[in-house]
């Protein structure tokens, strides 16, 4: 992604920067796994929720600031279908848990193939 023929150093520093977030996607996407593992098959409890939630968070504000728009939003898809239980412990319906593992694997499929928005920058 980076551009070494434009002279401009603010935007091939933007553009170094949105190439080591490309190389750390899959990373943060087994960081994301990781933290929905730990919600079980019981009671989901608020902490680890809102540990969840902030790791998807993160990763949907920081695609989205450098184009990957893509990835944004189905990351964003994961925190609205986490949202109704997000502030208090639950048992989480079988329903929600095939909604969220839906919302998941489509995160997980951009994650693999990101593509930046023209003009982000």
């Amino acid at each position: 992604m980076a551009d070494n023929g434009n002279a401009d150093p603010a935007r091939n520093k933007l553009l170094a920067l949105a190439d080591e977030l490309v190389a750390s996607l899959p990373t943060r996407m087994e960081s994301v796994e990781a933290a929905y593992a730990t919600l079980g098959d019981a009671t989901w409890q608020q902490q680890e929720i809102a540990d969840f939630y902030a790791t998807v968070h993160s990763l949907s504000g920081t695609t989205g600031s450098f184009g990957f728009m893509r990835i944004s939003q189905a990351a964003r898809d994961v925190l609205n279908t986490l949202e109704p239980v997000s502030q208090s412990d639950c048992d989480a319906s079988d329903e929600l848990r095939e909604k969220l593992g839906a919302c998941i694997a489509a995160l997980r499929q951009e994650v693999a193939e990101p593509k930046s928005e023209e003009g982000w920058i």
